[in-house]
């Protein structure tokens, strides 16, 4: 009998490079979910650590976990775009190599996502650094709040997002940083689509890693692009609000340089 093609729901896609020390407990923490409908591909951007060990590792037998190795590190951007014309199933998930997920994760925002008019789901967060919660995320949660907020601030956590591909295929590859927020801020421009945050922390986002100075510098770029698209008022106070985020950005630079 020819056995039967897997058919996930969801597709989940992870791009990794050197995370050796986080890797294996974000993979656990997909492998725990009482949602079991799914596949994991991951994208080696050309480990030096043993990121690409532990990916074989976990890997085998698991029919359920693609792994891709690139020959040379190609960025966050290039390995998701890879990522998403390899998925099987249109609905897409995020999570980053160094952070993790509550086990309810899945099935709840899957059955959120499925039952309402939402096309982004993401969820609420809690903040950690060196295996110690420091504090947790208020983000938006209707469509509207999100909407009104989006040109300020970035209002969904990357790792938290569930979205569907028919709307979004590819990230712009010319940020190599801050390519998700470029992409929300895109997406807002069409009216019809629903964005929504579940206020439960159903996500586990690192600080670990220090500022990148490409981070703050992506960021402005994505914020003022997008300005041209506001009305007066709007435009006005976006732009102070940006002069005061480069103060900001610039002080946690210099914090997390120290």
């Amino acid at each position: 009998m020819k056995k039967k093609k897997y058919s996930p729901k969801i597709s989940i896609i992870m791009v990794v490079f050197n995370e050796e020390k986080t890797l294996i407990k974000s993979i656990q923490s997909i492998l725990i979910q009482n949602f079991k409908k799914y596949e994991l591909l991951i994208y080696d951007n050309n480990s030096s650590d043993k990121t690409k060990y532990f990916l074989r590792k976990i890997s085998n037998n698991n029919e359920k976990i693609k792994v891709f190795f690139s020959k040379k590190n190609l960025g966050l951007t290039e390995g998701l775009n890879f990522l998403l014309k390899k998925t099987k199933s249109d609905v897409i998930a995020r999570l980053d190599g160094d952070d993790f997920w509550n086990a309810n994760k899945l099935r709840l925002q899957f059955n959120f996502f499925k039952n309402s008019k939402r096309n982004f789901v993401g969820t609420n967060s809690y903040y950690f650094k060196d295996n110690k919660v420091l504090s947790s995320s208020n983000l938006p949660l209707t469509n509207r709040e999100i909407r009104k907020k989006i040109i300020y601030t970035n209002p969904f956590i990357h790792s938290s997002i569930m979205f569907n591909k028919r709307y979004f295929s590819e990230y712009d590859t010319k940020y190599i940083k801050c390519q998700d927020y470029d992409a929300w801020l895109k997406l807002s421009k069409n009216e019809n689509l629903e964005f929504k945050n579940i206020s439960r922390r159903l996500t586990y986002h690192n600080l670990s890693n220090r500022l990148h100075f490409l981070t703050i510098i992506n960021d402005l770029k994505i914020r003022f692009r997008h300005l041209k698209n506001l009305n007066f008022i709007n435009f006005i106070s976006s732009t102070l609000y940006i002069l005061y985020s480069i103060i900001i950005l610039l002080i946690k630079f210099l914090i997390n340089k120290k």
